[in-house]
């Protein structure tokens, strides 16, 4: 089913949900305060932001220039039952200063495709190949939230600071899963914890010093940037270095290596430094 939106809708900062397997929105939408939510109709049926087609079978198909027809406090696409979500354009948002991702499968990039955005929540499930991968262009925002659930991988690159933040009810990086953050040549930080069994860290210098974080096993590198960079890390429980989704143990250049765990610290994997590195 078709849905075709060609004039205006207008809430009072309420909010408003889009369910149909095809969607043609050269109208605007706007909620004000509200949040805009648009799905698919049929489970399962996949997403694809950047088309400017309608044309793809079991695709809910959504240009940027579709999404920038929308006014709201923050934008969620997808529910738990949508299938793969794929990033297939440039998605630079305007309307909007949140975008909320949501799949019962993977989010994955293909072509030129990438995120602009000040504020990012990603929720990825476990009905695909339990791999999202965001890092084949680097996308561009400042607050990150993500869902990783057991068995599943989550992997992020971005152009700029990056700070692990709470983002439209996901409150930091979170799950039993595994997260991949890259931000190279700049940092990452965080304004809420870090609760994800397993995470990589690839940055100029991590600062994560939530008393709140719990992470069972972490990996780290902070040589790409080719400036002194830190690597500081806080947990509340026990915690290994090792290897986390081909990064192993943690590397810095010329900085830092500062770990601090309110349990057991196992080194199964090195720290190395190339200039000199107080642990």
């Amino acid at each position: 089913n078709m849905l075709t939106l060609t004039g205006t809708a207008a809430t009072s900062n309420g909010n408003v949900t889009y369910a149909a397997d095809n969607m043609a929105l050269s109208g605007s939408t706007n909620a004000g305060t509200g949040i805009v939510t648009l799905k698919s109709e049929t489970t399962g049926h996949a997403i694809n932001l950047g088309s400017i087609y309608d044309t793809t079978a079991g695709t809910l198909e959504l240009s940027a220039g579709e999404l920038n027809m929308i006014t709201a406090a923050a934008l969620r696409i997808g529910d738990t039952g949508a299938g793969n979500i794929t990033i297939s354009a440039a998605n630079n948002l305007t309307s909007t200063n949140v975008l909320h991702l949501i799949t019962g499968a993977d989010i994955s990039q293909s072509g030129t495709g990438a995120i602009d955005i000040t504020n990012l929540a990603l929720e990825v499930g476990t009905n695909g190949i339990l791999t999202s991968d965001l890092s084949t262009n680097a996308n561009t925002v400042t607050n990150f939230a993500a869902s990783v659930p057991s068995g599943a991988t989550l992997k992020f690159s971005n152009s700029q600071d990056l700070a692990i933040a709470s983002v439209d009810g996901v409150t930091g990086v979170t799950g039993l899963g595994t997260a991949h953050l890259i931000a190279s040549g700049k940092n990452i930080t965080q304004t809420a914890a870090v609760t994800v069994a397993n995470l990589a860290l690839e940055a100029n210098s991590v600062t994560l010093i939530n008393a709140s974080n719990d992470v069972t096993t972490i990996a780290g590198d902070t040589t790409a940037g080719g400036t002194s960079g830190n690597f500081t890390y806080v947990d509340s429980n026990d915690l290994a270095v090792g290897t986390v989704d081909s990064i192993s143990g943690i590397a810095a250049n010329n900085g830092n290596i500062v770990l601090t765990t309110d349990g057991l610290l196992t080194l199964a994997a090195n720290l190395t430094d190339t200039a000199g590195t107080n642990y």
